[in-house]
């Protein structure tokens, strides 16, 4: 993934320092009015799709749907599904959006976990979106302020290494040594360590009090962990231990907020469930990115199995609720 420029962090403090309004009242939303804007988003990346992008025209016209049959949320749901070979087989020529220049694009690859790699892309508009996504995602677990440094443990480093000095993150691969790893949290002495929650149970019992001394949160991602293997690990560092459901195709999809509760970030995504199994409310979770129209993940199969639940939370938000994971 390469850097942002200049001039993209130019405009991302920009759009924080306005206060990023949109995404602090979405999740107070009516659930109504947060679907009338989904679907108001989604009417227009699709006729985006069908004008501008190849795939999406041969794949919506083989199923007979034609441009202005989209109308209700039925005639969304009743659209053929995108599946990870779909992108890998038409990337890029087919899958990014008519007189788009790669080059321009901020590019994201899989980590091939499936075994197939796939590279995303999205413009830096669609980025600064996701970053001040997961600023807010962070504060659904502490009042994470400009000044706060963060730890970031993961395969290749984030776009930028701050905003113009504010929300400093300090990078360390997951390929170096679990021991040095830890001496970085102890260099560090981060407010906040974000990384997977296998090399946390390694690192955990590693670090010393002064280490964590400053810690106010960890987020984890990208592999599974039971809320008692988070919950034995927040007595241990003295912090919440909170995770966070993402993916390179869809970005941020769900987070735990404090209450323990996973919320679906219904204004980055619309999440759906493919063919639920009868009486269990698990199905296939499939999500349309709401923000990426270089590149538009509509109806992707994100295949992992979920229930999406309605309901209120004592953190205030109101968006849907991602159940058993």
């Amino acid at each position: 993934m390469r850097a942002l420029s200049l001039k993209e962090r130019a405009n991302l403090l920009k759009t924080f320092v306005s206060g990023g309004r949109f995404l602090k009242q979405t999740p107070h939303w009516h659930p109504e009015r947060m679907r009338d804007w989904q679907f108001q988003r989604i009417q227009k990346l699709v006729a985006t799709a069908m004008e501008e992008i190849p795939f999406y025209k041969a794949h919506y016209q083989a199923a007979g749907f034609e441009a202005g049959d989209l109308k209700t949320w039925e005639d969304f749901h009743g659209l053929p599904v995108v599946t990870k070979d779909d992108v890998i087989g038409n990337f890029p020529d087919r899958m990014l959006k008519s007189g788009t220049d790669l080059d321009d694009l901020i590019v994201s690859r899989s980590s091939g976990s499936s075994g197939k790699v796939l590279d995303i892309c999205y413009d830096s508009q669609a980025m600064i979106t996701y970053t001040l996504a997961g600023l807010r995602l962070y504060r659904m677990g502490f009042s994470y302020g400009p000044f706060d440094r963060q730890l970031y443990i993961y395969t290749s480093p984030y776009p930028f290494p701050s905003v113009f000095g504010l929300f400093p993150m300090h990078f360390v691969s997951t390929l170096e040594e679990v021991e040095k790893i830890a001496d970085k949290v102890e260099a560090v002495r981060p407010e906040l360590l974000v990384c997977y929650p296998s090399h946390l149970k390694q690192i955990a019992p590693l670090l010393s009090k002064r280490a964590v001394s400053r810690l106010k949160c960890v987020s984890v991602n990208s592999e599974m962990s039971t809320q008692a293997e988070r919950d034995a690990i927040s007595e241990m560092l003295g912090c919440p231990v909170l995770d966070e459901y993402s993916s390179e195709e869809l970005t941020r999809i769900a987070a735990q907020c404090t209450c323990g509760n996973y919320h679906l970030f219904e204004d980055i995504n619309y999440m759906e469930t493919f063919a639920p199994e009868e009486g269990t409310g698990l199905g296939v979770l499939v999500g349309t990115n709401l923000h990426n129209v270089a590149m538009p993940m509509i109806r992707y199969v994100q295949n992992d199995l979920g229930e999406i639940v309605e309901g209120g939370c004592g953190c205030g938000w109101k968006f849907r609720q991602l159940k058993n994971l």
